[in-house]
């Protein structure tokens, strides 16, 4: 993948992808300038979107929690220039990953019921490649440690 870049340092997919895979190695730290590359070079269409939740999901990983939020203000921008829900959806779930992060408890139960909301009836999430289970999981998590359980057991 180094290599990719190496030979075509000027191509934005080249930078994005790097930092994917950098990103799924669990090297978040080591991703996050390729990300920024990718997006000074002008990475575009259907890749932007994942970029900036790729780069608002890697932020909030190394603790960099207010570069998440403008990346993620980024995303919702432009997800109401081309309406998506798979995007605001997308935008929801980061949001209530970085709530329950920052102890805002009642935020993330808010934003990740949102985004489960969003999903679509079966399948893959089209979307962070995560099936549906984790989202339910995100939100079962910040329900319980907001004290606000869905089931009567």
């Amino acid at each position: 993948m180094r290599d990719l870049v190496a030979n075509d340092p000027g191509n934005p997919r080249a930078h994005f992808e790097y930092a994917g895979a950098l990103d799924y190695l669990g090297r978040e730290a080591d991703a996050v300038l390729p990300y920024r590359r990718a997006q000074e070079l002008g990475l575009s269409g259907d890749d932007l979107p994942r970029l900036y939740v790729q780069l608002g999901s890697t932020l909030r990983n190394v603790g960099q929690l207010n570069e998440a939020s403008k990346t993620l203000a980024q995303l919702e921008s432009s997800a109401r220039v081309l309406p998506s829900e798979r995007e605001m959806r997308r935008v929801h779930w980061v949001r209530g990953e970085m709530a329950r992060l920052k102890g805002d408890n009642a935020g993330a139960v808010a934003e990740l019921a949102k985004a489960s909301a969003m999903l679509p009836a079966r399948g893959q999430v089209i979307g962070p490649p995560l099936p549906h289970g984790h989202l339910w999981f995100a939100t079962a998590l910040a329900q319980i440690k907001a004290e606000k359980p869905t089931l009567d057991y």
